[in-house]
């Protein structure tokens, strides 16, 4: 994983704008291809944010907070908007199922992100993997074989 520079490498504001652009579309029963489109530039702007996401490696713990939150509410969105959409019948029709099939995947995906920055804000989890790495390095580790 390499180094980015946060938040500018991540864009949340294009995905979030995309769920609403979609949940819009929904709302106002616009027609399938539409809602094809408006589904498939989710799916894309949603791939790559979690890609984005995981190859994170170094962020401010002040930015990290508030940048969590958004993603809360961008997955409550999606949430809200498959939902709305299966209500719909979409996730049974041909030319859009694999949009939301590939969102709902992504959303769990991006649920997972969630919570490996929430874990990786926790200064007692963050201690705790510092110390066992540093005891790794000195050789004071029991390989499994031996405990077996």
């Amino acid at each position: 994983m390499s180094t980015i520079s946060f938040p500018s490498c991540i864009d949340y504001h294009r995905t979030m704008a995309a769920t609403l652009t979609a949940g819009d579309a929904l709302n106002r029963e616009a027609s399938i291809l539409a809602l094809a489109k408006d589904f498939w530039f989710l799916t894309r702007d949603l791939r790559a944010l979690v890609a984005e996401i995981n190859n994170l490696t170094q962020a401010p713990s002040k930015e990290l907070e508030t940048f969590v939150s958004n993603l809360e509410g961008l997955h409550l969105r999606l949430n809200g908007l498959l939902d709305h959409a299966h209500k719909k019948g979409l996730a049974k029709r041909r030319i859009i199922s694999f949009s939301v099939a590939s969102i709902r995947a992504h959303n769990e995906d991006l649920k997972d992100a969630i919570e490996r920055l929430h874990l990786a804000n926790d200064c007692e989890i963050r201690d705790a993997a510092l110390e066992a790495t540093a005891e790794y390095e000195r050789g004071e580790t029991v390989s499994l074989e031996s405990v077996l």
